[in-house]
């Protein structure tokens, strides 16, 4: 098949099969297809095509050059005031712009890696030499192959070709040879001095993680480790975008035609041709400058930016952005800030004063991302990147501060996006935290999570800021037929325009507004590889810094709006709401004090609405909360996007009538997990409910979970611990101290990403936890497959200087405890103080905190510190204890006596009683029966046994039988002892063990062995309960997977060591121990240098101990410390069963 372009055909075109052709078959049993094409062309225009200007940060990096550059931004004269701000920035741009252009590059090729050291650099120059000159080689000895192949098809003699050339072929040989064995030679130099100095590199880097990390040091990190944190790069294919009609584009134009109606329709773009759009632009202008209004003055001075503002943003500007389309990047910010910031600082306040932003300013360009999912075909599936100037989003960033304040001063508490101190954990645990109180309390409880069509491109700019002092000619009539809404939704929003914009309503300045409505106003974009401008009605200018703000101010609105309508239908729900004193504390609020509505929680476009109902009520109510949300952001101009990642729901039903109502929701016969929602200007949708959801970066499930949470967090780990696995964690080339530095900054982040808001965690969701990080740990460590594999969870805590699980865990809380007191909301507060649980696991985080804390004060890093040197201790007395262990004879076995029972001396005359009632309980529970319960060891308290306890009328009953159901053996003895169907029947109806089943049908055989019905029908019983032939085959389990245990180890004592009575006696001399002990088995107050010496001085004896053991087999030894025994601990104890006698000075093997 031929493909031409279709202009070819339009003049002459003949096409036909050329027989006496064929395709290199060996039979001619296919033909050739010729086809001839006769057109005219014509030259393409003079001159070269346009390009995007570029400046590569390399251009002004180098030294020669930032003297020239800085030369010439000194000698820019500042132009005066009365100069416009459009000729402003122009003038600016088009000087630094033509500076650079001007400014040639005399940097030579550096190495592709920076960490390469010069000469590894020059030797691999040296290697990609030799490996050109190889392929060159090749290249032609190739070429004179075929000549021969050609020469030898065209019948010349095979002989004498090859005698022709044979000197040169020897030659070409030769000299391959050579090649290759130098190219191997220095490839073998080369790879070693490469990962040198890639460890020496990742050396510095976990060095500086550990003194001095910046955004710069992590980097270099992630780049060096090759982070995926992007999509693999994939050839554009073909033009096969799909118009709205859904036909494939033919060309090009039609495709940039395509993405402009696509994305200039998600902001109300209007296409304008470059020429008219710079004459409406001067008319506007025009009509700006002779308007009427004068423009408000700010309310204070204050409020506007300084120079040193502009330089700090300058200098805080994120390198390694891409810039706009006047193609100056950030890293030209940073260098030259001090001679750039005045003039960025009259821009702005010629913008803040006259209420004008640059022409320039206002560009940007649009560029689009495959969103990894969906058509290619599709525009729907690509997202938009908007790349304004960085200078734009640097006067942007320093007239933030004002609009910033009044959001925070004007938006609800649970607004949690955009404000200081605010995390998005503060969001997760309070929807985590409300549906486990719920579920605590038995209640039905659900969270709606919302999901904003293309939200900051939707806003409605009037909506959110409106003065006559930006007199632009908006006709409301006009701008709602381009939006095509429908009648009701039309009239809704005219309404809206009508009423005080969101600023006015919440009190902001006229400055404040006018400058918001300025700044959003006269905006367009191109996109790439485009002339043709759009002209945005709508958007929040994304890329801005002003985007999210513009959407706070807007959501508050719809929100009330939404509230109308809510109060308008039937009450089927109602908003959580807890008892709150105002006081932030971790004890319980009483019921009697006032009570705080949890109504939504909100961060930027995510929107989770909590709400309480009834299990017969749950769906209805869901759909209802749906509804009117979705009826509110209709009349705004948004949409919803209902899908299980989208907007969803998660229901956890409980209390009466719960499990009807999930059979209703979720069953195949019910609605099937959606639920409909009745929409009023649009049609009806259905709502997924999903067990799963992630929102704020965190998994919610029902019932307040982790379970699903911690999965995800194990995974991202992992996947960042495999990043660097082969580079790093497996290089023994590096320290074990810099791998868990680099550990500790890339892989741990992920894992406890959200941590301290976690709450109390289960069994197996802290085995999961202690998996993972015990695998990280244990692949640092390095332990070959054939070496000692009995490696102690407190020994590589000690090797690595890292954290337990647990203390990692307590460090996350505490940490959260300090952004909690910092700008926890009101209503976080108050549902933590519910959720006891939660409260009480962050009260004794304080008080493990205080155990170690009350004696010392500046104590650094108390997650670690001690914690770690707590590890030391074990360790050392844990090598020792093996040490003793296998040189000392094995100990007796020690029966272990059961705890003293108490002596209760007030109940003298019925001491006996007592004794019997605990001899029979055995303290396993005790039966009162007043309360009517049972009180099994799980939740046993004391009670006080006295003679007035034993003569109230809640006397013991010491007839009650504990290894038997009584309830079954009563009911037993009702049935016919023929009847085997009525027996099993009864036995059936109790869930209790086997054991206790099995005991009751023997007890029941036992009371009338004369009965041979009894006896029949019971052994029969007893088969079907028989535990072996209940199935055929055993499923073998699963072995039980390792983690690290935080807990003190249980010792035993070692045995008796044979000692040497005669021969020369060994000294051995360790210095006196530091004054303070550091406790392995409580928590120890100390000085953090107090406990270094304790552990170092501990480790080197245990070290000496160790060799005295050795030597006390073959001659006598004295141990030389004094104070060492008190000092050792648990060794104490150990020494002396092993045979060791204490001395004055410390302790010596026996003597004669």
């Amino acid at each position: 098949m031929v493909c031409i372009p279709s202009a070819w055909c339009k003049e002459y075109c003949k096409s036909y099969l050329a027989p006496g052709l064929h395709v290199a078959h060996c039979s001619p049993d296919h033909t050739a297809a010729v086809l001839e094409v006769a057109f005219h062309s014509a030259t393409g225009m003079l001159g070269a095509a346009p390009r995007q200007r570029r400046f590569p940060v390399s251009l002004f990096s180098e030294p020669t050059n930032q003297a020239k550059i800085g030369v010439a931004l000194r000698s820019f004269q500042p132009l005066p005031w009365d100069c416009s701000v459009h000729a402003h920035a122009a003038h600016l741009v088009s000087y630094v712009q033509q500076t650079l252009g001007s400014v040639k590059s005399h940097r030579s090729a550096g190495p592709h890696q920076s960490y390469l050291r010069p000469a590894t650099w020059q030797l691999q120059r040296t290697v990609a030499a030799t490996r050109r000159s190889l392929h060159r080689l090749q290249r032609q000895v190739h070429m004179q192959l075929m000549a021969v192949c050609f020469h030898l098809w065209r019948g010349a003699n095979l002989l004498s070709s090859l005698v022709e050339g044979a000197t040169w072929w020897r030659r070409a040989d030769l000299a391959l040879a050579a090649h290759l064995s130098v190219l191997r030679h220095q490839g073998r130099h080369l790879k070693p001095a490469c990962k040198q100095d890639r460890n020496f590199h990742l050396s510095q880097l976990a060095d500086q993680l550990s003194s001095r990390p910046t955004s710069e040091v992590f980097s270099n990190l992630h780049r060096l480790l090759s982070h995926k944190r992007k999509k693999p790069y994939r050839a554009d294919p073909l033009p096969s975008i799909r118009d709205a009609e859904g036909k494939v584009c033919p060309d090009s134009d039609s495709s940039l035609r395509r993405w402009r109606q696509h994305f200039g329709g998600l902001e109300g773009g209007r296409e304008v041709a470059l020429e008219h759009f710079l004459t409406e632009t001067q008319n506007r202008i025009n009509q700006s400058a002779t308007a009427v209004v004068a423009w408000p003055a700010p309310p204070d001075i204050r409020l506007l930016p300084t120079c040193a503002d502009i330089r700090r943003l300058l200098m805080r500007a994120k390198p390694g952005k891409s810039p706009g389309m006047d193609g100056i990047p950030n890293e030209f910010g940073r260098i030259f800030a001090e001679v750039l910031s005045p003039h960025l600082h009259h821009l702005a306040l010629k913008t803040s004063w006259r209420g004008s932003e640059a022409l320039g300013y206002k560009a940007g360009q649009a560029i689009w991302l495959y969103k990894g999912k969906g058509s290619f075909q599709e525009c729907t599936s690509y997202r938009s990147i908007l790349l304004l100037p960085v200078w734009s989003k640097i006067v942007h960033q320093a007239l933030r501060p004002p609009t910033k304040s009044f959001f925070e001063h004007q938006a609800p508490s649970l607004q949690l996006g955009g404000k200081s101190q605010c995390t998005v954990m503060f969001g997760s645990q309070l929807i985590r935290g409300i549906s486990r109180v719920a579920t605590a309390a038995s209640k039905t409880q659900f969270t709606l999570f919302a999901d904003i069509a293309s939200a900051f491109y939707c806003v409605i700019q009037r909506l959110v800021a409106n003065t006559a002092a930006t007199p632009d000619g908006f006709d409301p009539g006009t701008f709602l037929d381009s939006l095509q809404l429908s009648p009701d939704e039309r009239e809704a929003l005219a309404e809206h325009l009508a009423e005080p914009s969101a600023l006015a309503g919440g009190g902001a300045s006229p400055w404040l507004e006018a400058l918001t409505c300025r700044l959003q106003e006269g905006n367009y974009f191109l996109l790439k590889g485009d002339t043709t401008v759009i002209a945005t009605a709508k958007g929040s200018r994304p890329g801005s810094s002003w985007a999210d703000l513009i959407f706070a101010a807007l959501i508050k609105r719809i929100l009330l709006r939404r509230n109308e309508l809510r109060a308008e239908c039937a009450q089927v729900s109602r908003p959580p709401s807890f008892p709150w004193d105002g006081m932030r504390t971790f004890q319980a609020c009483d019921d009697c004090s006032d009570h705080i509505e949890i109504s939504e929680v909100v961060w930027a476009d995510d929107i989770a609405i909590p709400r309480l109902t009834q299990p017969h009520q749950a769906a209805c109510a869901l759909g209802l909360e749906a509804s009117c949300l979705s009826d509110a952001l209709r009349e705004f101009g948004f949409t919803l996007s209902f899908a299980p990642n989208k907007t969803a729901a998660v229901l956890a039903l409980s209390g009466a009538g719960s499990r009807r109502a999930k059979q209703a929701v979720f069953s195949s016969s019910g609605l099937r997990g959606h639920i409909p929602v009745v929409c009023d200007s649009g049609p009806g949708v259905l709502l997924p409910v999903v067990t799963s959801y992630r929102h704020l970066g965190s998994q919610q499930t029902p019932g307040g979970g982790l379970r699903a949470e911690i999965a995800y967090r194990i995974s991202q780990a992992r996947a960042a611990f495999a990043e660097g696995r082969r580079k790093v964690y497996r290089n023994p080339a590096i320290s074990l101290m810099r791998k868990a530095f680099i550990l500790r900054s890339s892989v741990l982040p992920k894992l406890f990403f959200g941590a301290g808001s976690w709450g109390p965690v289960t069994q197996g969701e802290r085995r999961s936890i202690s998996g993972a990080l015990w695998s990280f740990y244990r692949s640092l460590l390095g332990i070959g497959k054939m070496e000692d594999q009995h490696l102690d969870a407190h020994t590589c805590f000690a090797l690595l200087q890292m954290p337990s699980p647990s203390t990692a865990l307590r460090f996350q809380r505490l940490l959260y405890i300090s952004q909690l007191l910092a700008a926890g909301p009101p209503e976080l507060w108050a549902c933590l103080r519910a959720d006891r649980d939660h409260a009480e696991l962050l009260s004794a985080d304080l008080q493990w905190l205080h155990s170690y804390t009350w004696r010392t004060t500046g104590l650094p890093c108390p997650r670690q510190a001690l914690d770690v040197h707590r590890h030391t201790v074990l360790a050392a007395l844990s090598g020792l204890h093996r040490a003793l262990l296998l040189v000392c004879s094995p100990a007796a076995e020690v029966s272990v006596a059961p705890p003293p029972r108490p002596h209760y001396a007030e109940a003298l005359p019925v001491a006996p009683v007592v004794e019997a009632t605990l001899a029979l309980v055995d303290f396993v529970g005790i039966w009162c029966p007043a309360p009517n319960a049972f009180l099994t060891g799980a939740v046993l308290f004391p009670i006080a046994l006295t003679g007035a306890t034993l003569h109230t009328p809640w006397r013991i009953q010491l007839h009650i039988r504990l290894d038997v159901v009584a309830g079954l053996l009563a009911d037993l003895n009702a049935i016919s002892p023929i009847s085997e169907d009525e027996a099993w029947a009864a036995i059936s109806s109790y869930v209790e063990p086997l054991d206790a089943l099995r005991a009751t049908v023997s007890a029941w055989k036992s009371e009338d062995p004369s009965c041979a019905d009894r006896s029949s029908t019971a052994d029969n019983m007893l088969l079907l309960l028989d535990v072996d032939l209940l199935a055929d085959t055993y499923q073998p389990c699963r072995p039980a997977r390792a983690f690290p245990q935080d807990d003190a180890p249980v010792w035993t004592c070692p045995g008796r060591l044979a000692f040497a009575i005669s021969g020369t006696p060994c000294t051995f001399r360790v210095e006196p121990p530091p004054p303070y002990v550091l406790r392995h088995d409580i928590p120890t107050s100390l000085r953090l240098r107090e406990a270094v010496a304790y552990t170092t001085w501990l480790e080197a004896t245990c070290r000496t101990v160790a060799h005295c053991l050795t030597a006390a087999a073959s001659q006598p030894c004295r141990f030389v410390c004094p104070g060492v025994l008190c000092a050792l601990g648990p060794a104490k104890d150990w020494l002396l069963a092993a045979g060791f006698q204490p001395t004055d000075f410390g302790f010596r093997t026996p003597c004669d």
